[in-house]
């Protein structure tokens, strides 16, 4: 995926029934300094847990995996947003793959 001039670039995952995530892998094209930012929704909209990390100075192509610690036990809507910190607007944002397991 390609997020054309969108920083952050956002992903947002609704599932028809609830269904269990314990890992998010992320492979995102290069990038010096980004950050990731997970909303885990539970079963209801409003109940949702947060997950940021930034990453720096990766290898080329980098793979990241965020555990949902202390989530929802099963996970109704996923928001991943992906934000290159280094970049001015407008930039391009590459997402090679995104796993949920």
């Amino acid at each position: 995926m390609r997020g054309l001039e969108a920083n952050p670039f956002i992903i947002q995952l609704e599932f028809d029934e609830p269904r269990i995530i314990n890992t998010v892998d992320l492979t995102t094209a290069t990038m010096k300094d980004f950050t990731i930012i997970l909303k885990a929704y539970g079963g209801t909209n409003d109940s949702f847990v947060v997950y940021e990390n930034t990453y720096k100075d990766l290898p080329p192509d980098p793979t990241v995996s965020i555990d949902l610690e202390n989530g929802p036990q099963s996970v109704q809507k996923l928001i991943v947003e992906i934000k290159h910190n280094t970049l001015e607007d407008p930039t391009n944002i590459h997402i090679r793959e995104l796993l949920l397991r």
